[in-house]
């Protein structure tokens, strides 16, 4: 289960997720935190005495999208309520959050990890304002606040302590970014903080059923860091626990740069949030029909989509989980098989000539710069030994490169090669050319094979078709001067 030796880590997640709403949760600011600091901002968003705030409803229906794709319950009344704390960031003195009816109840996330199917359980998943942004200024010493992000949706998704490594987080938060990515509720870029996670750690020994202290480390914003920053807490409760001392129950950050964590502040009680009922939010109600329709529009869950290619298609796991890392790069390998009629041939271009092409131009496949429709019908002329190897992949790029129709650019740039005949004639030539190789071929020298192959290649510039030719240096061996 883990290679702690005596000791069994337990680990639960708290995932908060930026939905992609246009406006924010309560007013009609734009949900974009960029842009000059304190630019996007209104009376609402920061608590002004006597503004009222206004649900969002495209935040409640995408939280609900999420909370059907992982089997959740929904909660048909859902009510606000103020979280009271004091923070820098937080002018209001409250969070407006949820706490007694979230929009999801329990619900779980299935991932692969070391090739085998796991869950965690989520405990819920509620809809909650976000806070501002504290900016530590080494200009003039000073800490700067922006408002900006202040009213911004966010969806923090709270999970069960079922996970038992930091790998295992690390799989489980990837899988879960994949689900929320296939949604479309969110981009999260973490770079921006779009998705941000913390992490509760407590060890316990292997003949325990009884939990640890837990110490939570706090929005750690890439899944590289939360893998190592969980393997460090456990380490350190570890030391503490084998030399005899007491965990404490804490709050801890994770310094990337140096890869260490710190305590921010210890806690021996969870804080006292005083939590009641938003007195300006009545409770909102999510009727059949508007969750008939999420339903309805549910897309196929990413590991879901991963088994059905391994068993419709044949494909690799390995394969299957590239091919399905974002669903318009799976939806994209359907529609090529539907074209081509080929899988094999598919998987490969899209693996191969097709990513290398994103790759390099730094885009998705939305933007891909060539049509299905130029890909099948070089593929045919490639399948009728018209244009080899080399001259597809020179095809494709020109043809991602320019604005010209396919056949110009063939034509112009002299790739297809339509005449077998003349192929069949160029090989005689060449063998005629080499009587002492032909002769050594013919009794029976196989790697002549390759000679006659290069010698070939060169005098038709490339052109051949590979298994065209290979087939007509076999009848080589009957060929006599």
């Amino acid at each position: 289960m883990n290679s702690h030796g005596k000791w069994k880590v337990v680990i639960g997640l708290e995932v908060h997720v930026q939905l992609n709403t246009k406006s924010k949760l309560f007013c009609g600011c734009s949900n974009e935190s960029l842009g000059k600091p304190n630019s996007r901002c209104c009376p609402i968003c920061i608590g002004l005495p006597g503004s009222l705030p206004l649900p969002n409803k495209s935040a409640i229906e995408k939280s609900a999208l999420f909370g059907i794709a992982v089997n959740s319950k929904i909660n048909k009344s859902v009510q606000f309520s103020r979280k009271n704390y004091f923070y820098p960031d937080l002018p209001k003195g409250f969070q407006t959050s949820q706490f007694s009816l979230p929009i999801c109840e329990g619900g779980e996330i299935k991932y692969l990890h070391d090739n085998m199917e796991k869950t965690v359980q989520l405990t819920r998943a509620h809809l909650e304002e976000d806070a501002g942004k504290l900016i530590h200024s080494v200009q003039d010493s000073a800490t700067h606040i922006d408002l900006n992000r202040c009213g911004t949706p966010l969806l923090e998704i709270v999970s069960e302590p079922d996970l038992r490594s930091a790998s295992e987080a690390k799989a489980y938060l990837t899988q879960l970014k994949q689900q929320i990515q296939y949604l479309e509720i969110s981009n999260c870029d973490m770079e921006k903080g779009q998705l941000r996670c913390d992490a509760n750690v407590s060890i316990r020994k292997n003949d325990s059923d009884e939990f640890g202290t837990r110490a939570e480390i706090k929005n750690v914003n890439s899944f590289k860091f939360v893998e190592k920053a969980i393997n460090l807490e456990i380490n350190r409760q570890i030391d503490i626990l084998e030399n005899g001392g007491k965990i404490k129950q804490c709050t801890l950050q994770y310094d990337d740069k140096a890869d260490s964590i710190s305590v921010l502040r210890l806690k021996e009680d969870a804080h006292d949030y005083r939590y009641f009922p938003c007195p300006d939010l009545p409770p909102v109600f999510i009727d059949d029909k508007i969750i008939k329709k999420l339903n309805d529009n549910c897309p196929e869950k990413p590991i879901e989509k991963v088994k059905r290619f391994q068993k419709d298609y044949k494909l690799s796991l390995s394969d299957s989980e590239r091919i399905c890392q974002e669903s318009n790069f799976a939806n994209y390998f359907e529609n090529l098989i539907i074209k081509i009629g080929d899988v094999k041939k598919s998987k490969n271009i899209l693996l191969g000539d097709i990513s290398k092409l994103l790759k390099d131009k730094n885009i998705s496949i939305n933007e891909l710069p060539i049509s299905i429709d130029d890909i099948s019908k070089l593929l045919n002329f490639q399948n009728n030994g018209s244009l080899s190897v080399s001259n597809f992949k020179k095809a494709f790029i020109l043809k991602a490169e320019s604005n010209n129709p396919l056949s110009t650019i063939l034509e112009k740039n002299n790739l297809l090669n339509d005449d077998t005949h003349s192929l069949a004639d160029i090989v005689i030539e060449v063998a005629d050319a080499n009587p002492s190789e032909l002769l050594r071929y013919q009794s029976g020298e196989e790697k002549l094979k390759g000679f006659f192959m290069g010698q070939i290649m060169r005098k038709t510039q490339g052109k051949a078709n590979p298994a065209e030719l290979v087939k007509l240096i076999e009848a080589l061996k009957t060929h006599s001067n």
